[in-house]
């Protein structure tokens, strides 16, 4: 019997921009972007997220 390996990738990006201020004033406004990835491994079977009777 052969085992599955299944796999969720869940991802998503943040944005935000900001500039640096100091005391004789402030700096040019730049913006950075962070990717956050998710990934969730299972053997076999997945797991139903909406699957309200599941006890862990």
């Amino acid at each position: 019997m052969t085992t599955k390996q299944r796999t969720y990738k869940i991802k998503s990006y943040v944005n935000a921009s900001h500039a640096v201020r100091w005391a004789t004033g402030s700096g040019k406004k730049h913006t950075h972007t962070w990717e956050i990835v998710c990934e969730l491994h299972t053997v076999d079977a997945m797991v139903a997220f909406y699957d309200g009777k599941l006890q862990v």
